[in-house]
């Protein structure tokens, strides 16, 4: 089954409506980076009067695997990616850019916001964001059109030095804006390094 945003018919009428997938992906992002701006500033970073904070910037490296869910797998491929986020915010809320690509040549550029959740050594990191997606060799899904958002949860662990090891989960999908979109998941592992500027 595939978790995504899209249309199905149903009955001899042909009635068109819109699985939930994506409006559930939609409201844990928001939710994620609602819970970032109203979680109090941290001891290591405490909070500016007018809201902005400068943290470090991350870079992580990740590499997983693509399109993990749904259409019997024929589509699962490697992939590797990359994530900026800056590390100044107004209200825990940053922006980030990333790049995604799989082993069939397909991938994505993307931009967004992001928001940290401290728990301890663990941060919670949702994300949303929109980007320029393309298709790669034929093993690769076609995702419907090149103009796709992106959310992603990630949890990871934070080192003494500020570094990071963490689990990401994504989903592509046009929130059906076109006629097709089967939409995308996957599943990486990440080192993010800290960046003090």
């Amino acid at each position: 089954m595939r978790v995504g945003f899209r249309r199905t018919q149903e009955g001899a009428a042909g009635t068109v409506r819109p699985q939930s997938g994506f409006s559930a992906w939609l409201g844990v992002a928001a939710f994620g980076l609602i819970l970032a701006a109203t979680r109090p500033a941290g001891a290591q970073t405490p909070a500016a009067s007018d809201g902005l904070r400068t943290e470090p910037s991350y870079l992580e490296l990740s590499a997983g695997v693509w399109d993990i869910i749904g259409n019997a797998h024929r589509n699962e491929a490697g992939a590797a990616g990359a994530e900026f986020r800056f590390g100044r915010k107004l209200f825990h809320i940053g922006p980030a850019a990333g790049l995604l690509a799989d082993w069939h040549g397909g991938g994505m550029v993307y931009a967004g916001f992001y928001g940290d959740i401290r728990l301890g050594p663990i941060v919670v990191t949702p994300l949303a964001g929109l980007g320029l997606w393309w298709r790669g060799g034929d093993n690769d899904e076609e995702l419907g059109g090149p103009f796709e958002f992106r959310l992603s949860l990630e949890t990871a662990y934070q080192f003494a030095d500020r570094s990071r090891l963490g689990l990401r989960f994504g989903h592509i999908s046009n929130a059906d804006t076109r006629r097709k979109n089967p939409g995308e998941n996957d599943l990486m592992l990440g080192y993010a390094l800290p960046l003090d500027f």
